[in-house]
């Protein structure tokens, strides 16, 4: 079964939603919390900080605990995805007189599942350690457990400062921690992300590695001589007609039983916007040409 674009991006919104729910998990423990030191009032002790402290090794846990069910999870649809990709080209080797090397005996596509699944793991990791978030517009990333401590204590201070609508401090606060979210700070560039959009954007991408990668080593071994290019939704009218038809490889154009192939390069380069390019979604599948035109 060919593994469309869409479903990648099922599979990378389930695992960004698990991540989302850390977000909302944080702020549910927040909001209990800020409403425990209201109660507590001027008695707020050190006492009430190792609560602050439970807090937030409850909410790493959490976001630990998603973590490793998404590793799981990511791990399982590459292997979905390599699945379906080879058996998808099962009529190709048949076209070609190649013999199909059986999945589990296949080294190669079994190394690409195991280096791309190891790389998103350790992407995700890097997420879940690198947690913070910003409260204001353009302000410093703050790591979350210090943020999360901060708010209670300024919660203390106020009211000890005897605030008049402690409510409304608690709403104030709770909206800056929404507005930012749980965020992770990338290594190399500096910059944040919120985790939703950063497991999903990674996923994504792991995913389409190796949906690449394994029809990449397919379409060597059985020799394909075209490309197919995929569809999605929502489609830029400058890629619709072109979305879903086989190409020759290479810039010539070829005619198979009868039918012209017009070649790949050559009709890519023609277009403004190539395709895997300036936000393009589509990629190529390695194809034999007559063969599931």
């Amino acid at each position: 079964m060919r593994i469309t674009d869409d479903t990648l991006k099922y599979v990378s919104d389930t695992l960004a939603d698990r991540m989302e729910e850390v977000t909302l998990y944080m702020l549910r423990k927040l909001a209990k919390r800020l409403k425990a030191t209201g109660e507590l009032g001027s008695s707020h002790t050190i006492y009430a900080m190792a609560d602050v402290g439970a807090d937030i090794a409850e909410i790493t846990a959490y976001l630990a605990a998603a973590t490793g069910k998404n590793i799981a999870e990511v791990q399982l649809a590459m292997q979905k995805i390599a699945k379906g990709a080879y058996s998808d080209t099962a009529a190709y080797f048949k076209a070609t007189g190649r013999t199909q090397v059986p999945f589990k005996d296949n080294i190669k596509l079994q190394n690409i599942i195991k280096a791309q699944g190891k790389l998103t793991a350790q992407t995700y990791q890097n997420i879940s350690r690198t947690t913070v978030v910003r409260l204001t517009d353009g302000g410093t990333p703050t790591p979350l457990g210090t943020a999360y401590r901060k708010a209670i204590d300024e919660a203390a201070t106020a009211l000890n400062a005897g605030i008049s609508n402690y409510d409304d401090l608690i709403a104030r606060t709770l909206n800056k921690f929404a507005d930012s979210g749980i965020c992770s700070v990338e290594y190399e560039s500096g910059l944040t992300r919120d985790i939703y959009s950063a497991t999903r954007l990674n996923t994504l991408e792991g995913c389409r590695q190796v949906n690449m990668q394994i029809r990449e080593e397919l379409g060597e071994e059985f020799g394909a001589d075209g490309v197919e290019i995929t569809t999605h939704g929502m489609c830029a009218p400058d890629h619709l007609k072109i979305q879903g038809r086989q190409f020759a490889a290479g810039w010539s154009d070829v005619t198979v039983d009868g039918k012209k192939y017009k070649g790949y390069e050559k009709m890519n380069a023609s277009l403004d916007r190539q395709i895997g390019t300036c936000n393009c979604q589509h990629s190529t599948y390695p194809i034999v040409l007559g063969v599931n035109a």
